[in-house]
């Protein structure tokens, strides 16, 4: 176990467990704590009545799984239901370079993804993980911006973009597109 923390979301106690392979969301029901979902490379799943399904491709709607070889690589952030959790894959072998940063989506209550959670500064739905630059992939921030709440993404390298820090309209509680771009 690498990070820990807690969150209440619509009357329910959850609990965030991250190793460097995955997370997993327990929730609290009765005064018991239970898994409910979890995400790692290579693979992801559900518990229900304490017995662990692997989710397949043909799932509907599945939990995405992580990249094989890829790495949680700073706290997940919860916010309005939603995880947000930093990833780094790392480069092909025989090859140079940087990993890519990636910001895995999952609704916190059931694991799949987000939909209609998050916009690009266009206003496009986000419908994937979401890359956010080179290198290690950090703990996004929240934060309103004329009224809009705005997902800041942090990663060594924004990348030639020269977004900053990458910025994403997030449909979070007061919702809208946003988006900040350097301009030289």
């Amino acid at each position: 176990m690498q990070y820990i923390g807690g969150s209440y979301y619509q009357g329910k106690n959850y609990l965030r467990v991250q190793g460097p392979n995955g997370v997993t969301i327990f929730s609290q029901l009765n005064g018991t704590w239970s898994p409910v979902w979890t995400a790692y490379a290579g693979g992801a799943g559900t518990w229900s009545s304490g017995a662990f399904t692997t989710q397949t491709s043909g799932t509907n709607p599945p939990v995405t799984a992580l990249p094989s070889g890829s790495v949680v690589s700073a706290p997940a952030l919860i916010n309005g239901g939603a995880v947000i959790l930093p990833v780094t894959v790392p480069p092909s072998a025989n090859s140079c370079g940087n990993g890519d940063a990636y910001y895995y989506l999952y609704a916190l209550n059931n694991g799949i993804f987000p939909s209609g959670t998050f916009t690009d500064s266009t206003g496009t739905a986000i419908t994937s993980a979401l890359f956010v630059g080179y290198g290690t992939a950090f703990t996004p921030t929240v934060t309103s911006f004329n009224g809009r709440t705005l997902l800041q993404g942090a990663a060594n390298n924004t990348g030639p973009s020269k977004t900053f820090p990458t910025g994403f309209g997030a449909g979070l509680p007061l919702g809208g597109p946003t988006g900040w771009k350097l301009v030289n």
